[in-house]
């Protein structure tokens, strides 16, 4: 979940170029008037750069929570 505004997905998209890393899908939609769900689909190299990258993600203020999945 993410704060829901203009720009958010370029952020995000911008994060994920400075960790040189290579989107396959990103998707969003809007969760409430404040909150927005982005969809991301990506590959990285092993667990430690998912790690490092998803405690970058988190690190930003318009992250409110990560949730995981396989794929």
């Amino acid at each position: 979940f993410v704060e829901n505004g203009t720009g958010i997905l370029a952020t995000i998209s911008n994060k994920i170029a400075e960790n040189k890393i290579n989107i396959t899908k990103i998707e969003s939609k809007n969760h409430t008037q404040d909150e927005a769900i982005i969809d991301l689909s990506f590959y990285v190299q092993n667990k430690q750069q998912l790690d490092d990258f998803c405690n970058k993600l988190r690190a930003l203020s318009i992250v409110h929570s990560i949730i995981r999945g396989n794929n």
